[in-house]
């Protein structure tokens, strides 16, 4: 009857030191998850106070951007009648060095802002009539012509080029003795580059 209370006793004492591992077991994890979900609270939170900040910061910039003397601008003016868009670029003026956005609308009342940044400044507007850059190639005294035309078709003489029309092709000869229509400055100088 001994063995019996000793066994008791013994398996008494197993329960009771599992139970306390168990109990302390599950308040470690409680206290843990506690742990976890402050930590990612406090991420989060931080989080939110970097992106608020970056915002803030992103609108300062975008208001403090200003015109150097390496920024260049892009004039695009698109002409209604014929729909083409003539792009000019140049060096920002001294005159316009340190200003904001704001100014440059103010300065540039015609045209609209497509781009603002350091680096470059886009303005763009549109105009009625067609652009002045429609050219007619032609073949006159063996040499090939360039005529300007205006919004009526009306030809002007622009220059006679030192280019003679007796080495070209006969597909190029063709063109030319009917006219061939150019529109830009690139591309008539293009042209007249592959006749020479």
């Amino acid at each position: 009857m001994k063995k019996i209370y000793i066994f008791l006793i013994i398996l008494m004492m197993l329960i009771g030191i599992f139970t306390g591992v168990i109990i302390n077991k599950s308040k470690n994890n409680k206290l843990a998850n506690a742990n976890f979900s402050q930590i990612t609270d406090d991420c989060i939170e931080e989080k939110e106070k970097y992106d608020i900040a970056m915002l803030k910061l992103e609108e300062v910039n975008a208001s403090t951007i200003k015109v150097s003397p390496n920024t260049s601008i892009t004039f695009k003016i698109c002409y209604k009648e014929c729909n083409h868009i003539i792009v000019k670029k140049e060096k920002a003026e001294q005159d316009i060095v340190n200003l904001k956005q704001e100014e440059i609308q103010l300065k540039y009342k015609d045209w609209s802002i497509e781009e603002f940044t350091a680096e470059n400044i886009t303005l763009y507007k549109e105009e009625e009539g067609i652009c002045n850059e429609h050219y007619v190639l032609k073949q006159e005294n063996g040499y090939i012509v360039v005529y300007e035309l205006d919004k009526n078709q009306k030809e002007t003489l622009l220059k006679i080029t030192d280019i003679s029309t007796k080495y070209l092709p006969e597909r190029d000869l063709l063109e030319i003795g009917s006219g061939l229509t150019v529109y830009t400055k690139k591309e008539l100088n293009r042209i007249l580059e592959n006749y020479e």
